[in-house]
């Protein structure tokens, strides 16, 4: 092992070099040799040595402004290098760590360090929650999707749903948007046999108005289908970003 010391034009190095890597510590910066690693990985190791490969390849997806981002959070949020405490991590390094505890939790990985877990919130399983058009979805009395979202009017008992299989047990995070309500209306989430399939503020009536809407319960039913239901006696009303994911602790 070499020691180098640099001068007052040169005062740092970084990176690797040929079978060597400088190294910064706090009694300075070292020269080291990569020692030829003769072992056979465990199958942990091969394991997350496998995720490296999505890993690189989900930072290189991002936009210069996205990576800039990861890089900012590390000094305004003071995350610093173990051997070095007094200097933040680099975006890629906070990038890769935190995108860890999702890949190996199945989810896929977060473009921005504000979105960080836990709860680590899985992919969307609702197909076409932006309703852009009637795909996956079947419809029924006054309910019309159209321009980008679903219109209810009173009328007719309403039915929206598609088709979803999902075992009970976990725990998941319902949301949506509400808009054009003139004063204040009603949803029931039921699923196929018209029983709640989801615990606390999803049990029975769920009383709206504009705005944003999130639900964190409980699926306490086995369902083949997941409906939005009206009377017909509710006020008019459009619904728009319809999302249900499974959180995890």
């Amino acid at each position: 092992m070499a020691r180098i010391k640099f001068g007052s034009i040169v005062t740092e190095g970084r990176g690797s070099l040929g079978g060597h890597t400088f190294q910064n510590s706090s009694g300075g910066v070292q020269l080291r040799t990569k020692p030829i690693n003769n072992k056979k990985p465990s199958s942990a190791q091969s394991l997350i040595r496998s995720y490296n490969p999505h890993l690189q390849a989900g930072w290189r997806s991002l936009t210069d402004a996205q990576r800039d981002i990861w890089s900012r959070f590390a000094t305004s949020h003071q995350i610093c290098m173990l051997r070095n405490p007094d200097r933040p991590v680099c975006g890629h390094s906070l990038y890769m760590k935190y995108n860890f505890e999702y890949i190996s939790r199945g989810l896929s990985l977060i473009a921005s360090p504000y979105l960080m877990g836990p709860p680590y919130i899985g992919a969307d399983i609702i197909k076409n929650g932006t309703f852009d058009s009637s795909a996956n979805w079947t419809v029924s009395g006054n309910f019309v999707i159209s321009g980008g979202n679903v219109t209810y009017t009173p009328g007719a008992v309403s039915r929206l749903y598609q088709t979803q299989l999902l075992s009970s047990g976990g725990l998941y995070r319902v949301s949506f948007d509400i808009s054009n309500c003139a004063t204040t209306s009603a949803l029931q989430l039921f699923r196929e046999d018209a029983n709640y399939p989801f615990d606390g503020g999803l049990t029975g009536l769920t009383v709206i108005s504009n705005g944003s809407f999130s639900f964190d319960s409980n699926l306490v039913l086995n369902t083949t289908q997941l409906r939005f239901y009206v009377s017909a006696a509710r006020a008019i009303f459009s619904l728009d970003n319809f999302s249900v994911r499974r959180l995890y602790y």
